[in-house]
């Protein structure tokens, strides 16, 4: 009689279980990808992905799909990041990378002298984005705690608002807190045409980026809902209305010339 061969004790299985000839198959990617560590991953390279992308829809591009895809991206993640903490981080993250690409332009200014301070090009300009980026993290993390625990009444349309406001306000801190540093403000995005811009002098440039960040993130909230096109409809209508006004304002007759104006 044969004696049966020993038996191993069973494992747990892996995702490296899974792999073939050193290929990772579909599903233990899937299986890597719903690990806490790689969503965190995942989300804070996408976090960084689309504060870069930001910087393209300011002076001298003005690619405006670049703002709608910053802010609605933004939007998202802001969604599915239940805590301050994380909003935190989130906001620093895509400050940082939008401030690294908007303000890159300063790193000419070591290359004078390249020999002696070429090597503290790079460094200068991460230290200045890393500390601007304080802001938008302060103004993202802001916008969750007022709306946190809220969700069910507020839905998106409450997330969004407190964004467009957080994000604001932390804009007007940034130019007035120690000196101020008012650099791409992201209402400068409408430089390409006169219109858009004749709402400064009604709101002011601050509320411009309010309406601004509003109609740009608005159109994300169109994805997995019943009722899409109101978001849509709600971006369109805001762009609409602020073309309209500037045109209407560019039309009007200029005033006429005051008369006995002194000056001290």
């Amino acid at each position: 009689m044969r004696p049966y061969p020993p038996t191993r004790p069973s494992v747990a299985a892996s995702p490296a279980d899974d792999v073939p000839n050193g290929l990772l198959t579909t599903r233990s990617l899937v299986t890597l990808a719903r690990r806490p560590w790689a969503v965190l991953a995942a989300r804070a390279a996408a976090a960084l992905a689309l504060g870069a992308a930001l910087p393209l829809a300011l002076a001298p591009l003005h690619l405006l799909p670049a703002l709608f895809l910053a802010f609605g991206g933004l939007l998202l993640l802001l969604e599915r990041t239940p805590t301050v903490w994380g909003a935190l981080a989130l906001g620093w993250l895509f400050g940082l990378s939008s401030f690294a690409v908007g303000l890159s332009w300063i790193t000419e200014a070591f290359a004078v002298d390249a020999e002696r301070f070429g090597a503290l090009a790079l460094p200068a300009l991460l230290g200045l984005a890393a500390c601007l980026a304080l802001f938008p993290a302060a103004g993202v993390a802001a916008a969750r705690a007022a709306i946190r625990g809220d969700e069910a009444r507020c839905g998106g349309a409450g997330l969004l608002a407190a964004l467009a406001a957080g994000w604001t306000a932390a804009e007007w801190l940034r130019g007035v807190l120690l000196t101020g540093f008012p650099w791409n403000l992201v209402g400068t995005v409408w430089g390409f045409a006169d219109a858009p811009l004749q709402a400064v002098s009604v709101i002011g440039p601050y509320g411009l980026g309010l309406l601004t960040v509003a109609v740009a993130a608005a159109p994300a909230l169109a994805l997995g809902r019943r009722r899409w096109w109101l978001p849509l409809a709600a971006s369109a209508a805001g762009i609409a209305l602020l073309w309209g006004f500037g045109l209407l304002r560019l039309a009007a007759p200029l005033p006429s010339d005051l008369l006995d104006v002194r000056l001290r």
